[in-house]
């Protein structure tokens, strides 16, 4: 009785916060956390403490898998580079950058457990971002590569810091054995992802019921999910490779019933647990301060050592973005001389009075190419 009243208690306050976001212009993730932490110290609210697998495997999947199917691949294709920039690149370097930091203000905590530590807190959420980049207008490249970094940036954390704690346990012989497990853990992942997208819009495009093939949509996260776990590769990526594969076939392979059924579901579910996570973590605020251990460390002291962490992974990002901008502005022009450089070789060929087998195949290849490149 008491877990179905906060039930509705919590989704009361999802849908009264999301009015109010509206009309103040403030995101609806940042009130939350503020609301979840007023409410964590009334009278008579439990104490929450959310168990990780719950997290990891219970909503994470379905939130990143209802992102991915949103996410246009020629979007997400063409802005690769800053994508997997942000999201690879600079979380990795993030991790072991505030991992060395935790190692120095923390000489107990050592330096593996310390970079697991770092991986946690190196993925920036996409969510506040992007809802406040629409109301400012940003432009519609720069909200793709939001909304790409935090598809991703998950799933490189988490496969960092499972490699983390594995040298933390000493289950990793070295440095190269770390890249190795991450670089297994990635194409694993890759691989599962993409079979199950493959088999499961085939499975999909058969059924002419939506209430169907909305039951069978709503388990395919999991079942990306748990193989891959299950072969010690990313979860979280193969989800959304499987998401994103999913979205982009949608268009050829479901029925116009088939995907407005799936686009109002599977909004739902993110609202709600998007904006469920952000409540849920104002709510445990009051837990995390009760079971601090001052013999180790008094709150002040955490505190401001979660404060200097964040302000490390601030200045990280500002010093990253920078030459990042630069790269962006090059990348169309560089774009542009390609797509010039193939009508030039295009030309050559069609001026050729006689072409042979392979000349052919290579003039059919260069065609799509210049037309994908020019669309």
């Amino acid at each position: 009785m008491e877990l179905g009243l906060l039930g509705i208690i919590g989704i009361a306050v999802l849908v009264a916060v999301a009015v109010l976001s509206r009309r103040v212009g403030v995101a609806a993730p940042l009130i939350l956390v503020v609301v979840g932490i007023a409410l964590s110290f009334v009278p008579g609210v439990p104490s929450f403490s959310i168990p990780d697998e719950w997290i990891l495997a219970g909503i994470l999947p379905p939130l990143l898998y209802a992102a991915a199917i949103k996410t246009p691949v020629t979007d997400f294709r063409r802005n690769v580079t800053p994508i997997a920039s942000l999201s690879v690149a600079l979380v990795v370097i993030s991790a072991f950058a505030t991992g060395l930091l935790l190692h120095t203000l923390l000489p107990g905590l050592g330096l593996a457990a310390a970079v697991a530590l770092g991986a946690v807190i190196s993925p920036p959420d996409a969510v506040a971002a992007t809802s406040i980049g629409r109301r400012l207008g940003l432009p519609p490249r720069l909200l793709t590569v939001l909304e790409g970094e935090g598809l991703v940036n998950d799933a490189t954390a988490l496969v960092l810091l499972r490699s983390a704690i594995a040298a933390s346990a000493g289950a990793l012989s070295g440095f190269g054995a770390a890249v190795g497990d991450f670089a297994y853990a990635v194409v694993v992942a890759v691989v599962v992802g993409y079979a199950v997208g493959v088999v499961t819009v085939f499975l999909r495009s058969k059924l002419d019921d939506p209430v169907l093939d909305t039951a069978l949509s709503l388990a395919v996260p999991f079942v990306a999910f748990l193989p891959a776990e299950e072969l010690g590769a990313s979860g979280v990526l193969a989800v959304v490779v499987a998401g994103i594969y999913t979205g982009h076939r949608s268009a050829s392979q479901f029925d116009a019933r088939a995907r407005i059924s799936d686009n109002v579901n599977w909004r739902t579910v993110q609202f709600l647990l998007e904006n469920g996570v952000f409540l849920l973590i104002g709510l445990e605020v009051r837990t995390l301060l009760q079971n601090i251990d001052e013999s180790l460390l008094t709150v002040q002291q955490t505190v401001l050592i979660g404060l200097l962490a964040t302000l490390a992974l601030i200045l990280l990002r500002f010093l990253w973005v920078f030459p990042l901008v630069l790269l962006m502005r090059r990348l169309p022009s560089r774009a542009e001389r390609r797509t010039l450089q193939l009508r030039r070789g295009l030309g050559r060929l069609k001026k050729q009075p006689t072409l042979d087998a392979r000349q052919e195949r290579r003039k059919r290849a260069l065609t799509r190419l210049y037309e994908r490149r020019r669309a």
